[in-house]
């Protein structure tokens, strides 16, 4: 597979802020994932977190499952989406199933490489952190509008 350069990251907002020696070091941290098959399975719902995704092209979807193989959508997340990021900043399982719905090319952040980073107190790894944090309130923001609307009876915008 061909390697991963600086330029294919500033494309994702979750890098924004970071030099290309940042990037390089995050690069360490990376690798290319493929997932060839729609209704692939990137990580099941409730398994231990090992990585963050960068969706570079296709689609994935993130479920949660209600048993008898009925699941809930949740949420769509195309090029340029960032995939179970909380990882980064604490381990523990993942919410929801995410799978694709096409042929995906993604990008992998090892969450024990990028903790390596952190220990070393390495500028690029608290930079992602930011980001990461900057878009965890937006999502947070868009949700309390959501529920606001459910209780007020009004018609519901989006939950993500």
């Amino acid at each position: 597979m061909n390697p991963i350069l600086p330029s294919e990251l500033r494309a994702y907002p979750v890098f924004r802020g970071c030099g290309d020696e940042e990037l390089n070091r995050l690069i360490a941290c990376m690798s290319r994932t493929l997932l060839s098959i729609p209704g692939q399975v990137l990580f099941e719902e409730e398994v231990e977190s090992d990585a963050a995704y960068l969706v570079k092209r296709g689609t994935l979807v993130a479920e949660l499952p209600l048993g008898d193989g009925v699941a809930l959508e949740m949420a769509r997340m195309g090029a340029g989406s960032v995939v179970g990021e909380l990882c980064l900043i604490k381990g523990g399982p993942r919410s929801l199933r995410v799978k694709a719905t096409e042929r995906t090319e993604l990008l992998r952040v090892d969450r024990t490489k990028f903790e390596e980073l952190r220990a070393a107190k390495d500028v690029a790894a608290y930079t992602i952190i930011r980001n990461i944090c900057l878009t965890m309130c937006d999502r947070l923001r868009n949700t309390n509008d959501f529920i606001e609307r459910e209780l007020r009876h009004e018609a519901p915008l989006s939950a993500v």
